[in-house]
């Protein structure tokens, strides 16, 4: 399979550029979105954790997997950004690239999905008011489910709580937690 050229399609639409970095790996742009593709012999040395169908990874995270697959095709600054956006995005992906375990810290997404475990039985604000009916001066009104959860199940089960307006600014990074002495807030 060779690889695509201007006009042809791409999964983000008709391909207006392409850059080749090395025979069997390109970067392709579109008027809306963009990203890498492999031919197929290319693809097929992607471990299969992280291997995408067709060869195509879009360019905001997935890029960093043809990036650390084939870094001698890349610049070594473009191949340490997509050893950084790997940890934090797709760690499972970095550690089968490299065989090097991927801490906490260095994983926005580990640390969202510690979050997330941590307080599955908790109610996490998903929605917050600083302003309108029922929210008094220095407060925050906040909407809140268990998990932080999305969807209709959740908001059937949803809460709506007072916060001090100084606690609430002083939130985590994936969110505000109830510990449950907050006054109702009534809507």
């Amino acid at each position: 399979m060779s690889l695509p050229k201007v006009g042809s399609r791409s999964p983000w639409g008709t391909i207006d550029h392409v850059t080749v970095h090395a025979p069997g790996i390109a970067s392709v742009s579109t008027p809306r979105h963009g990203g890498f593709k492999l031919d197929r012999s290319h693809n097929a040395k992607v471990p299969a954790a992280c291997r995408r169908k067709g060869g195509w990874y879009e360019e905001d995270c997935e890029y960093a997997i043809p990036v650390l697959v084939f870094p001698e095709a890349f610049e070594d600054r473009i191949v340490e950004g997509a050893r950084a956006s790997l940890k934090n995005w797709y760690p499972e992906a970095h550690t089968a690239i490299t065989g090097e375990p991927v801490a906490l810290e260095d994983s926005y997404e580990l640390r969202r999905r510690a979050f997330k475990a941590r307080n599955a039985d908790k109610h996490v604000v998903v929605s917050a008011s600083g302003s309108g009916p029922g929210v008094p001066a220095g407060m925050v009104g906040v909407t809140a489910t268990l998990g932080g959860e999305r969807g209709q199940a959740a908001w059937d089960a949803q809460i709506h709580r007072l916060v001090t307006a100084e606690a609430y600014a002083k939130r985590g990074q994936f969110g505000y937690v109830l510990d449950g002495s907050e006054p109702v807030w009534n809507r």
